[in-house]
């Protein structure tokens, strides 16, 4: 389901159709004109090219900026982390209430 959905998102009509289509989904090079707060989430469980990725994305960043890691410990190292969603919102909403309590 998850995968027809991708696919009629993005007007793919095949998962080699979907690939091609997305390769331009990047914000690669424009990291230093987002000046807005950034929260940067990885899972140890989404592998090592995807961590390394969003650790490199987090680098390039010249705004305020924080990068938490979802833990295999935490139950929450899925994709998203949406093996432990309650760990992985409270993360994101008490980020958010941060963000907002400084401006």
């Amino acid at each position: 389901m998850i995968d027809n959905y991708m696919l009629w998102n993005n007007g793919a009509r095949s998962f080699s159709d979907f690939v091609s289509k997305t390769k331009s989904y990047t914000l690669e090079g424009l990291e230093q004109k987002i000046t807005c707060p950034t929260l940067v989430l990885s899972a140890e469980g989404e592998g090592e090219e995807a961590r390394a990725q969003a650790q490199q994305f987090y680098e390039a960043l010249h705004c305020p900026k924080h990068f938490y890691s979802l833990s295999i410990t935490d139950g929450a190292d899925s994709h998203c982390g949406l093996s432990n969603i309650a760990l992985t919102s409270a993360l994101v909403y008490d980020w958010i209430t941060e963000v907002f309590a400084r401006s």
